[in-house]
């Protein structure tokens, strides 16, 4: 089969993504360097597919590549870390995902990071958790600093995948002051549910 027909290449990627094999990893990253923007994106997505460690490294390194798409990144990128992180756990990569969040030149992806980092950090421990939910809180006082960042946030899922993983992970009046400050000037009902889910994560000791 040519790697340059359609559905071919379409065939091959998924195949590969199907044997778990970690013998897949080197020629899929491989065609993560392909001319053709279709056979990057069809590479990153089967590194997802295998679902196994060895491919996080590469994914990450997808993430920060201006040169690719933001759209493709976040779904051939972040969507395939999300499918590794949901069988084998992405609490080492807390620290990795959180660069990204801080410094991605791309709004979308910094919120499609974060709320990978919240659904990760559901389950670890407190302190862990603070750790997110300092540069999570920074991120979202830098998209709400201004109504004019506001109005460019304010889109489908970036604002509200941030405050989604703040209800996740915080636990802390510092959160809080935040969010009721946010809700006064801004009254997003978003940001009212995750007030009211540190609250009662708070209220009943679940931190």
């Amino acid at each position: 089969m040519k790697l340059d027909d359609l559905d071919a290449r379409r065939e091959i990627f998924s195949m590969l993504g199907r044997t778990g094999d970690v013998g897949a990893i080197e020629p899929l990253v491989n065609c993560m360097e392909h001319d053709l923007e279709s056979i990057r994106n069809l590479a990153a997505c089967a590194l997802g597919n295998l679902e196994i460690e060895s491919a996080v490294t590469p994914l990450l390194k997808y993430i920060q590549k201006e040169s690719e798409s933001v759209d493709d990144r976040i779904t051939c990128g972040v969507g395939a870390l999300e499918k590794i992180f949901k069988k084998i756990g992405g609490e080492k990569y807390v620290s990795n995902l959180i660069e990204i969040l801080d410094k991605n030149e791309s709004i979308k992806i910094r919120a499609a990071v974060a709320k990978l980092l919240g659904k990760i950090g559901k389950n670890m421990r407190k302190e862990e958790k603070e750790t997110i939910e300092k540069s999570l809180i920074s991120v979202l006082e830098e998209a709400c600093k201004s109504d004019a960042n506001v109005k460019e946030w304010n889109k489908p899922n970036i604002l509200s995948n941030i405050f989604g993983a703040l209800g996740n992970v915080s636990c802390s009046e510092p959160a809080l002051d935040v969010l009721k400050h946010l809700n006064e000037k801004y009254d997003y009902s978003d940001i009212e549910n995750t007030i009211h889910r540190i609250e009662r994560r708070m209220r009943y000791n679940e931190c």
